[in-house]
């Protein structure tokens, strides 16, 4: 049995999931798993590419913040080999980038449906027992009561508290995975991958749009924010031909 540090999702999974577990269902220890495994995969991979376009084209369209991200990697790990997990925590304008995206573009801009199990009253309207609840995320973040400038990218707002945004604003206002005990079960592992992910993107290329095309920052309607109209970049390495395998 490998030490807790060595241990990795599936080694959890297995130590956690025994016959007492799936007892009383009919399905054994290893199609739960497989299940699971299978739900994390399906349900990011739709959210997950939405955010990392979005991250792409705001940053496109506010070239100083990208030169700013890539002036952070470059400063920290260099050009001499790939970002790591163990980085990222020297990396907080992207960090702040990455949150900044999320409020502005949340992947899901409707939470998961909530039942009031009992009558209740919510910001002022009596919510009769048995309704169903809809938390407009999209909307809460863009909320000027809250947030200053809501409709500007601002990276630094989640540095630094700029007028009238507090830390108790940013916990129960900036809401992209949910509060609470119903929060996102993949929200730790959704903020890895995208860290990592986008930590690596900006590290190793360069992105330009066409020519005298402007972006077009249209979103698109459904269960996630998607962006309507495909990106299209100029992509160039930015490093050197050793780290891609050439």
């Amino acid at each position: 049995m490998r030490s807790n540090e060595d241990q990795k999702f599936i080694d959890v999974m297995l130590s956690m999931i025994d016959d007492q577990f799936t007892k009383g269902y009919n399905y054994s220890r290893d199609t739960v798993i497989k299940a699971i495994v299978l739900s994390m995969l399906q349900d990011a991979s739709e959210s997950f590419a939405n955010h990392l376009t979005w991250i792409l084209v705001v940053l496109l369209k506010h070239p100083q913040s990208l030169k700013r991200v890539q002036e952070e990697i470059d400063t920290n790990i260099g050009k001499e080999r790939w970002a790591e997990d163990s980085d990222i925590k020297n990396l907080p304008y992207l960090q702040a980038v990455v949150k900044e995206t999320l409020r502005i573009y949340p992947p899901g801009p409707y939470l998961v449906p909530h039942e009031a199990v009992k009558d209740c009253i919510v910001d002022g309207y009596h919510i009769p027992k048995g309704t169903q609840l809809y938390v407009n995320v999209w909307r809460l973040h863009r909320d000027p009561k809250i947030w200053t400038d809501p409709e500007k990218f601002l990276p630094e707002r989640f540095m630094t508290n700029l007028e009238g945004e507090t830390a108790q604003n940013r916990q129960y206002q900036f809401v992209p995975f949910g509060l609470g005990r119903r929060s996102c079960p993949g929200m730790l592992y959704a903020t890895q991958i995208t860290h990592v992910a986008v930590a690596r993107l900006f590290q190793g290329f360069n992105f330009n749009t066409a020519p005298n095309e402007p972006l077009d920052m249209t979103e698109g309607g459904g269960i996630t924010l998607r962006k309507l109209t495909p990106l299209e970049v100029l992509v160039t390495s930015r490093l050197p031909p050793a780290l891609f395998g050439l």
